[in-house]
């Protein structure tokens, strides 16, 4: 998981509901303005590759891990919709759940399923759509 980030290093809200051990990737010129602002680690990009899609290929292009989720910085929180109730999700704890089924679910869905529908319903079950 990763922060996407340029020019926003005084207002990178996603740091607010992720942990501080996800990593963000900055240009290089950047780095220590982010570096003073976040206890996250900072990772770098060549200044030159500009636009969300080139810095999105160059991740894919320069990371080695098979599953990377990219985060935009200014997500404040997230919305859980069931039925005809939507719910603010900022807990840091439900976030990374989230990311850990989305991996579960690109690697390998049929050997999982059992596992992400059981630990959703439970998730959902604090949560009841009726009340």
């Amino acid at each position: 998981m990763i922060i996407l980030s340029r020019g926003r290093s005084d207002n990178v809200t996603t740091v607010n509901i992720l942990p501080d051990y996800i990593e963000m990737l900055v240009p290089e010129s950047e780095k220590h303005l982010y570096e003073a602002k976040y206890p996250n680690p900072i990772l770098t990009i060549p200044d030159d590759i500009m636009g969300l899609g080139r810095v999105r290929n160059w991740v894919l292009d320069n990371f080695k891990e098979k599953i990377i989720i990219m985060i935009d910085d200014d997500i404040n929180k997230c919305y859980c919709i069931s039925g005809l109730h939507a719910r603010n999700i900022k807990d840091k704890d439900e976030m990374l759940q989230i990311a850990k089924w989305m991996k579960l679910v690109a690697t390998d869905f049929e050997a999982n399923k059992a596992q992400i529908k059981s630990e959703v319903e439970a998730l959902c079950a604090r949560f009841p759509i009726y009340e």
